[in-house]
């Protein structure tokens, strides 16, 4: 459920069995449901990424995260192997306040190593994630 107007309003969602939700309901016509909502107010999300060991051609990294109120990571995401890769987001996201859980899967040499980090989004500011790998 998204309140459009004012703009001082704050988008809404909901808390499923797989985690947080923020898109429609899918209640079919005729039927009922229960929820409970959850007011959570709004920050935004700038993210950088970079390889900065850029000797192994066949280095890889993937990165999955999970918001607070979900259950389980999401699945693994883009595999970044491109040597010295370096990427910053052109544009803030919009993301729900709260803490966000980062794994990161790096592979070097075959030898596997994860890393786990921790970023909070406060209501109407900016928080920053930067994986240097």
């Amino acid at each position: 459920v998204a309140v459009r107007t004012p703009a001082s309003f704050h988008q809404l969602g909901w808390v499923t069995e797989s985690g947080y939700n923020t898109q429609d309901l899918g209640v079919k016509i005729g039927k009922r449901i229960n929820v409970d909502y959850h007011a959570v107010p709004y920050g935004k999300f700038n993210t950088h990424i970079q390889n900065i060991n850029c000797f192994g051609a066949t280095d890889s990294m993937q990165l999955r995260n999970k918001y607070q109120l979900n259950n389980n990571y999401d699945t693994w995401g883009f595999t970044y192997n491109t040597g010295c890769y370096n990427y910053t987001s052109s544009q803030v996201s919009k993301v729900p306040m709260g803490y966000y859980y980062y794994e990161t899967k790096i592979i070097r040499s075959g030898v596997t190593t994860y890393v786990y980090d921790t970023v909070f989004v406060s209501e109407s500011g900016t928080s920053f994630l930067e994986i240097l790998y």
